[in-house]
């Protein structure tokens, strides 16, 4: 950072820190109110009138990001106007223009396409088929089959004959396939005896796997239940955006956000 750019940092720091609030009779601050110039007024219904008239879609997040579209607008305005007259040492009293405004709603249609694609990207992977159905079956076969673990080695024949219980030829997994994500996804070891083809297993190897795909003594039946279901089991990550659209809804009052006599309260 260049000395100049450190100073003027440090100065705006200053500035804010010590940003004196108006005090009522008893000692408490409240906010100052700073004015709107008409023509800043007139861009900002313009682009409140904008965020309106997009398509309402039930259920969709983007209808739970427009009210925050709208004072994030707001918000980013007033930042603006503030750091400007800081900079400059004017007066941050003064109305906020039309050119401080229209800044700001540059950077509040930036900050809105960012949040859709991002929940784009949420609900994608929420309604998204649970990726590792085959990993969790094989982590419980290899629970179940701990009685049968011989010198700690279990073989991948066992394994395999555990896995493809009860489903249908055409949905079974050949022990290559199962093999391999024994190795790469449970980050198991094969064995090096010869003579017990296999894969090492020892009750930290148990311990890791219940705990990393949460599985029990039931689990298996449980997957087994759904494996041919048309829905698919819910998944930590579908239960976790579940509870975050739950948490993006608490916005009460979607019309709660305006421009009141041409004023910003400040607090």
């Amino acid at each position: 950072m260049k000395a100049e750019d450190g100073f003027l940092w440090g100065n705006l720091i200053d500035k804010f820190f010590n940003y004196d609030m108006p005090e009522n009779e008893k000692g408490w601050s409240y906010g100052r109110k700073i004015r709107v110039s008409p023509e800043a007024k007139k861009l900002y219904i313009g682009y409140y009138d904008e965020l309106s008239a997009m398509p309402y879609v039930d259920g969709s997040a983007i209808r739970e990001l427009l009210p925050k579209a709208r004072e994030h607008c707001l918000r980013l305005c007033l930042i603006l106007h503030c750091l400007g007259h800081a900079t400059a040492g004017t007066d941050e009293t003064a109305p906020i223009t039309d050119d401080t405004m229209r800044k700001a709603i540059i950077l509040a249609r930036w900050v809105y396409a960012h949040n859709v694609k991002t929940w784009g990207m949420v609900v994608s992977r929420m309604n998204a088929p649970d990726r590792q159905p085959l990993e969790k079956r094989i982590a419980q076969a290899i629970i179940d089959l701990k009685e049968q673990i011989s010198r700690g080695v279990l073989s991948t024949s066992k394994i395999t004959e555990k896995v493809n219980t009860d489903y249908p030829e055409k949905f079974q997994s050949s022990s290559i396939s199962i093999g391999r994500i024994c190795s790469s996804k449970l980050m198991m070891q094969k064995s090096g005896d010869t003579s017990r083809r296999g894969w090492l297993v020892c009750p930290a190897t148990l311990e890791r796997l219940k705990k990393h795909y949460n599985l029990n003594a039931n689990a298996l039946n449980a997957l087994n239940a759904c494996k041919l279901s048309e829905e698919a089991p819910i998944n930590p990550e579908q239960a976790q955006a579940s509870q975050a659209f739950k948490a993006l809804s608490v916005y009460e009052n979607p019309e709660n956000t305006k421009v009141v006599n041409s004023e910003f309260e400040v607090f």
